[in-house]
């Protein structure tokens, strides 16, 4: 028994038959997969910026919308007051002379007809420059809130309007800020309409906002939380002065939209967020994760991932196919001209095809 030694030509050969196949293989997934690569590359850019723009306009208009809630609220609360400054001149040009219409609105009690169910007023004070007056309140109030009552009354007697700082009511559980009003006669201020204004609506607007992966907050000048739409941390108040935002917020009461660094469950999460001012001392903050904001960008990422492996995978089975196909024939040819050039000259090849290389196999066999 004899055994063939492969000569350096037919170890060049098949060498040369390998490489045949494997530049079809390589040929024919660089022209499935590349563009296929390329144009979701494009496309995940393109649509990662207008997601992110979308994301901003969605929060900007998100802390715009309560920053003006919170305003419409006061300014209407504000005009409410005033309207019964109105009222105590009407009353003191209605009632006989030298009666102090102050007086008479603690004796009637009628100023408690402005605290209604529906009513954002929680505690009313209607008083002259002595300060007497009525008063109407809903409970019992924290020495701290009659403080600030009495001191927007001195303002207010200044012939200027007052708007207080946002506290937290302890007896009904709210927080409220307090505003007044001067009782202007002849240009002379006569008395004060002082009124503790309910955040109650405000509240639930925040909170309305910050739901699941979204933050919503009111934030002071001092950088400390007035309102929160996760109650947990709405109870404590707690100093976010660390964050970016509030800090641009402190140097100016202008509006942001910023990515920047929060702390989510002893965690630093990379969010996008946004500050509207309500005022130079009150600003609101709508936050959200950028993971949850680009969620859908990372959905195509994962689907162009997956489409990526299942075309890589057709690509190839598909090249093995016709790689092989076109790589029968020619292995075939080179097969018997191995044939022939060892003496043996009957060979043929049995190999029919319309292309060129059934062309190549029939001038062959005529050979």
């Amino acid at each position: 028994m004899s055994t063939e030694v492969p000569t350096p030509e037919s170890e060049g050969q098949a060498a040369r038959r390998g490489r045949l196949l494997w530049t079809l293989l390589g040929a024919m997934v660089i022209v499935g997969l590349v563009p296929l690569v390329v144009s979701h590359y494009f496309l995940i850019d393109i649509n990662r910026d207008a997601l992110e723009t979308l994301e901003r306009q969605y929060l900007s208009r998100a802390a715009v919308s309560i920053a003006a809630d919170t305003n419409n609220l006061l300014t209407s609360n504000r005009q409410q007051l005033s309207k019964i400054a109105g009222s105590i001149l009407i009353m003191k040009k209605a009632l006989p002379a030298g009666t102090d219409p102050f007086t008479y609105a603690a004796e009637t009690e009628w100023i408690g007809d402005y605290m209604t169910a529906d009513s954002d007023i929680i505690a009313l004070r209607v008083v002259n420059g002595l300060g007497q007056g009525g008063e109407a309140k809903q409970a019992q109030l924290e020495r701290e809130i009659m403080r600030d009552i009495e001191n927007a009354r001195l303002v207010a007697m200044t012939g200027k309007e007052s708007t207080g700082e946002i506290k937290h009511i302890a007896a009904l559980n709210v927080p409220a800020v307090v505003l007044a009003v001067p009782v202007v006669e002849n240009e002379q201020v006569i008395g004060a309409i002082v009124g503790l204004v309910s955040l109650r609506r405000i509240v639930d607007r925040v909170r309305e906002e910050g739901k699941g992966d979204v933050a919503a907050f009111l934030v002071g000048k001092d950088g400390r939380v007035l309102i929160h739409s996760e109650p947990s941390i709405d109870v404590q108040h707690p100093d976010f002065s660390r964050l970016k935002i509030v800090q641009d917020f402190q140097r100016g009461p202008v509006r942001v939209t910023e990515p920047y660094v929060d702390s989510f469950g002893g965690r630093s999460v990379k969010v996008l967020g946004t500050v509207a001012p309500v005022s130079t001392q009150v600003g609101v903050v709508v936050q959200k994760p950028e993971k949850t904001a680009y969620a859908s960008v990372d959905q195509m990422i994962r689907a162009t991932l997956l489409w990526f492996a299942i075309a890589l995978a057709l690509a190839i089975a598909a090249a093995i196919v016709f790689a092989s196909g076109i790589a029968r024939p020619i292995r075939m040819l080179a097969d018997r001209t191995r044939e022939i050039a060892n003496g043996n000259y009957q060979q043929r090849v049995e190999f029919k095809s319309h292309n060129e290389i059934g062309e190549l196999a029939q001038n062959f066999n005529v050979m």
